[in-house]
C-alpha cells in the first residue's frame, strides 16, 4: 500500500517540478523575485522527493 502511495506522491513532485522548471526555461519569470522563488520551489520539491524516495527504501526493506 505505501508503495503506490509513494509513487503516486514521486509523480505529482515530478510533474510539479517539470512544470516549473519548464516555466524557468522558457523565461517566463517577470523578474528576478519570481525566479528565485521559483528555483527555491524546486529545490524543496526534490528535498521532498528524496525524504519520499528514502521513506519508500526503508518500507521496502521493512517488508522484506
Amino acid at each position: 500500500m505505501i508503495e503506490k502511495a509513494m509513487a503516486y506522491l514521486i509523480e505529482k513532485i515530478n510533474t510539479e517540478v517539470d512544470g516549473i522548471q519548464e516555466h524557468l526555461a522558457d523565461g517566463n519569470c517577470k523578474d528576478f523575485a519570481e525566479y528565485k522563488e521559483n528555483c527555491g520551489k524546486v529545490k524543496g520539491l526534490l528535498s521532498v522527493r528524496m525524504m519520499c524516495l528514502d521513506l519508500q527504501r526503508r518500507a521496502e526493506e521493512y517488508d522484506d
